[in-house]
């Protein structure tokens, strides 16, 4: 039987419709109707996988839109309309900012004075849905556009903001959040009331890279295949760098899941740069990508959360998702006194730099006196005392502009850092705990399932699907992370293993590969034997391998001392064993088939060096 519709219900129908596409359509990214790339290097073009182009310029990288005298585009909304865009001038000068109908003259508008370089627009004005907006450059200035982002303002405790903090080489046991002896972490413990801490957290990796890239796109080091390799020689009996560093960006089959979150959130980063550097392909899916490259000030945090703090106040996006990522914890230490004089320790140490004090990069097995590992270790938990508390400033500028409660707010690290507890220094060299174990702790909107805590082992890899699962965006399938929200809701296990590696795509090249699976309380660890080469290269050698494989009942031995792989009581041994050799082969696979080669810029080379991965 076929229903007939009044009228007055389908009027209902109708405003339904429209007022669910105008809750939707909050902003959208304009395109020039004179789009150009003229006497542009097209190097400096990127692209994604759904071949967005991106303008990329030592620490910018930006959606490209055109490079003109002037810029001509449409707005999709009606009302009072926010602008935001990028642009980078070779000098500085103005821009005059004027719409028009679609049959009318230009009307009068205004000005805007630019800077040399980088220059980040906000600006309002009245528009009506299909109306031009004309942006010129009278002064005739050598300048590119980005994509402009119009958007309609929210009121503050309306907008939906995530902000992914990602806080490097941040280990969990040193947090006083973790249990570690130290009040290291009183903001974050005070944040961790509101939200739902994860235990037993796992970096995909012990190093940078590898593991923000299993971070972005959910897949092993040898399935998303970002990686830095360099050759080298033998000459007088020593191991020399024939070349720079040949680096592999993200190949643009590959996902990379902030693509799909820009669908629908505005997307920026403010990071560190070096080795989350837009080379690499950590770009792709960000309006605004700016590595700040502030590697040696003790206020990097500081300076990360500025810097957001600004483009939350000039830019009221209804909708954005912000990478925040800050070198703030890594080596070099050089704490302000404020902070190292809240550890209770009397250190002869104010600093220690990776290269000057340790020897760099061929001396991570150098071993020293137990006072100098303690004071080092003092100058760590003071940088992580310093970072919390501009944590504790920036959650206090949410919560003041009523932007803390509708957030969701993500705080992780890459990996963490050993201390010599394994005869090594740093990280990126193993994969025991100290270099792996991570904090995960995920404040939901309206502070939802707060004052949980997780047991499960997870890992980088299960973060993105967790996002992208909240908020109702599509991802992959075929994928090793999982959403975590039915874990959170009903304590649904997961029960899958956790894999973290440095097998192919290593820090330090001459190292043996190894990989590292986690599952219940054990953790399995594979290893290669070392080479003649890693003997000839490191200044002190390293730590004899007693046994390819180990196994750690991580419940009864938290510090991975006592290898149990040669017992045979251990029912879960043989499973993990076997799980352990079929990712090796994988990645052995994976690692016949690359034949890629790109060259590194001289830009990376320096930024690499001043960071200590790569020796001066």
């Amino acid at each position: 039987m076929k229903i007939k519709k009044s009228p007055i219900l389908l009027s209902i129908i109708a405003l339904l419709v429209l007022s669910s596409c105008a809750k939707k359509q909050m902003f959208h990214r304009a395109d020039a109707e004179n789009r150009e790339t003229k006497d542009i290097n097209l190097n400096l073009l990127k692209k994604d996988r759904d071949n967005n182009l991106y303008y990329h310029k030592k620490f910018v990288t930006f959606r490209f839109e055109t490079k003109n005298d002037s810029v001509n585009i449409q707005s999709r909304l009606t009302g009072n309309l926010n602008v935001n865009m990028s642009c980078i001038s070779d000098k500085k000068g103005t821009l005059s900012i004027s719409k028009k109908g679609m049959k009318k003259a230009p009307q009068s508008g205004f000005t805007m004075p630019i800077r040399e370089g980088y220059n980040d627009l906000n600006f309002t004005l009245s528009l009506e849905k299909g109306q031009h907006l004309i942006i010129q450059n009278p002064d005739g200035l050598d300048i590119i556009f980005s994509k402009p982002i119009i958007y309609r303002s929210l009121p503050a405790e309306e907008r939906t903001n995530v902000f992914l903090i990602s806080v490097d080489t941040l280990s969990s046991l040193h947090m006083s959040l973790y249990g570690y002896n130290r009040n290291t972490t009183p903001n974050i413990d005070q944040f961790a009331h509101d939200s739902v801490v994860f235990l037993n957290a796992f970096s995909n990796s012990s190093w940078t890279v590898t593991s923000h890239m299993s971070l972005f796109t959910s897949l092993h080091e040898h399935e998303h295949q970002v990686e830095e390799r360099a050759e080298y020689k033998i000459k007088n009996q020593k191991l020399i760098r024939v070349k720079p560093p040949s680096f592999f960006p993200l190949s643009y089959d590959i996902p990379f899941f902030v693509e799909d979150i820009s669908d629908e959130f505005v997307a920026v980063s403010y990071n560190g740069g070096v080795k989350v550097d837009a080379l690499f392909g950590f770009y792709r899916g960000f309006d605004l990508y700016w590595s700040n490259n502030d590697l040696y000030s003790p206020k990097a945090g500081s300076v990360m959360f500025e810097e957001a703090r600004d483009k939350l106040s000039e830019s009221t996006f209804p909708k954005a998702f912000y990478f925040l990522h800050t070198y703030h914890v890594h080596a070099p230490h050089n704490p302000p006194a404020e902070f190292l004089n809240k550890i209770p320790r009397e250190t002869q140490l104010r600093e220690f730099d990776f290269n000057r004090d340790l020897g760099g990069n061929k001396c991570i097995f150098k071993e020293t006196d137990d006072g100098f590992i303690e004071d080092v270790k003092a100058l760590y938990d003071a940088e992580i005392v310093s970072f919390d508390h501009y944590f504790g400033e920036f959650i206090t500028f949410l919560k003041d502009n009523n932007l803390y409660q509708n957030s969701m707010i993500i705080l992780l690290s890459d990996h963490g850092e050993e201390f010599f507890e394994h005869k090594r220094w740093a990280h990126g060299s193993d994969l025991y705990n100290e270099q792996i174990r991570i904090p995960l702790i995920i404040k939901f909107p309206e502070q939802k399932y707060q004052g949980k805590s997780i047991e499960e082992n997870i890992s980088l890899q299960d973060v993105l699907p967790t996002i992208m699962d909240y908020y109702g965006i599509k991802y992959p399938k075929n994928i090793r992370g999982r959403s975590l929200v039915p874990l959170i809701k009903s304590g649904k296990t997961l029960k899958r293993p956790i894999v973290s590696s440095i097998y192919r795509f290593k820090p330090f090249e001459l190292l043996p590969g190894k990989i590292a699976v986690i599952q219940d309380n054990y953790k399995i660890i594979f290893n290669k034997r070392y080479t003649q080469e890693t003997f000839k290269y490191f200044t002190y050698p390293p730590p004899k391998i007693m046994h390819t494989v180990e196994l750690y009942d991580l419940a009864m031995d938290p510090g991975e001392k006592v290898n149990l792989f040669q017992k045979n009581n251990i029912p879960q041994k043989d499973k993990l064993f076997e799980y352990i050799k079929r990712i090796m082969e994988e990645m052995d696979t994976a690692q016949r088939k690359a034949e890629r080669e790109e060259k590194i810029s001289e830009d990376m080379l320096e930024r690499l060096r001043t960071l200590g991965y790569i020796d001066k």
